[in-house]
């Protein structure tokens, strides 16, 4: 496992959460490319 596979189970998490400006702060950060 690699961190670049638990983006999106981390973003999704996040946003299941209703953290979603967490969420786009994260994938801006990580350069993660997944629409939040």
């Amino acid at each position: 496992v690699v961190p670049s596979d638990l983006y999106p189970l981390v973003l999704r998490f996040l946003r299941d959460s209703q953290l979603s400006e967490v969420a786009s702060k994260f994938a801006k950060a990580t350069g993660a490319g997944f629409s939040v």
